[in-house]
């Protein structure tokens, strides 16, 4: 299994990443913090892949009226970031411990 960003001189440490604590476990949408660990980039490099078309977004919520700036939370479809990371949802979806109740692997 390959993740972006993992030098491949590591092939032998390579496989299932440890789950990450603190994020949340049932929706079928990734935060920002959930990409850069699943590709072991960085916060800004996932924002320039926004930019450049490499990963699309899903904003949540109604843009409010009247507002200059568009602040609203950014989410990122499952498919979307294995697509990017040649991964396949399952896999996602087990690096990040989803439980099966809840989405997740069954």
């Amino acid at each position: 299994m390959t993740f972006l960003g993992h030098s491949s001189d590591h092939e032998e440490t390579r496989g299932t990443l440890p789950p990450l604590p603190g994020l949340r476990d049932k929706h079928p949408l990734l935060t920002t913090e959930e990409v850069v660990y699943l590709t072991n980039t960085s916060a800004p490099t996932v924002k320039r892949w926004v930019v450049d078309g490499t990963l699309r977004r899903v904003k949540l919520g109604k843009l409010k009226s009247g507002r200059v700036r568009d602040n609203r939370p950014v989410r990122f479809r499952i498919e979307d970031v294995a697509a990017l990371t040649h991964l396949t949802t399952n896999e996602i979806h087990a690096a990040l411990a989803i439980p099966a109740a809840q989405g997740g692997v069954k």
